[in-house]
């Protein structure tokens, strides 16, 4: 059974244990996000590093890590981290700043259209009446009379279960949220006016998401952060080429988390 390798990251001061693979692997590993636009085939050069200490086996600079480093680059410990394999015992990496996949920046200017809002969530404010001696019908069908004429809105199990306590902690006077005709939430008090979506481009280097007010289009927030499959290649068609290699690769790459 072949035994672990252990890696300190600096000026991260992460260290991992792990299988011996390569510097890039193992970073990946450890949620540090190195540079690999070609998505690990040494043709980019991106991924350098700096093996400043090791106290065990590296294997030797291959031919691509020679295209892209001098002999004294090599003599002073860089590697590229997508070919140069911890074999044995452990090593402390030093990852340069330009090696790192840094937030970028996004354009600041944006062009808005004058379109009118056509939401598929709508809200109706009412107030219902309170139960009594008098009159005991079910909350479903207080809140079908409070919505207006019409059949009683088929309700989703979830929001049935919450109704009760959602009605009596409003005192009778509540939201009822609607998807494209369907009830989907009650909210207590009148949020008529609360209404905002998210519009999220999904981009192959970056993933911006716009808050935007429904009632009259106005973008009201906007966030953005790195993809984190750029670190399996800067290109679809590179990390595509990466989930082929292996079924697991796939995985990862389906299960990256953007918080880390």
């Amino acid at each position: 059974m072949t035994a672990n390798v252990t890696v300190t990251f600096e000026p991260d001061g992460k260290k991992i244990t792990d299988l011996p693979r390569s510097v890039l692997e193992i970073a990946r590993e450890a949620g540090i996000g190195l540079r690999s636009e070609c998505g690990g085939t040494g043709t980019c050069g991106k991924c350098r590093v700096q093996i400043v200490k090791k106290y065990g086996s590296v294997s030797l600079p291959t031919d691509k890590e020679q295209e892209h480093l001098s002999g004294a680059e090599l003599t002073q410990g860089y590697r590229l981290a997508c070919q140069a394999r911890i074999l044995s015992g452990t090593a402390t990496v030093f990852i340069p700043k330009e090696s790192r996949n840094e937030a970028r920046e996004i354009s600041g200017t944006a062009l808005e259209g004058n379109v009118a809002p056509a939401p598929a969530i709508k809200k109706v404010h009412c107030v219902l009446l309170k139960p009594s001696l008098e009159d005991t019908r079910p909350d479903l069908e207080r809140l079908a009379e409070g919505l207006g004429p019409g059949e009683i809105p088929d309700i989703p199990l979830s929001v049935l279960a919450v109704l009760p306590d959602t009605l009596r902690a409003a005192d009778w006077d509540v939201t009822a949220v609607f998807w494209n005709d369907a009830l989907i939430a009650v909210e207590a008090g009148d949020t008529v006016k609360e209404r905002y979506g998210v519009a999220i481009d999904i981009g192959s280097s970056k993933i911006i998401c716009h808050l935007v007010d429904l009632n009259d289009g106005r973008t009201i927030a906007q966030e953005h952060a790195e993809n984190p499959q750029i670190m399996y290649g800067e290109d679809v068609v590179s990390r595509i080429t990466y989930a082929a290699k292996a079924p697991e690769n796939l995985r990862r790459l389906q299960s990256l988390s953007l918080i880390r």
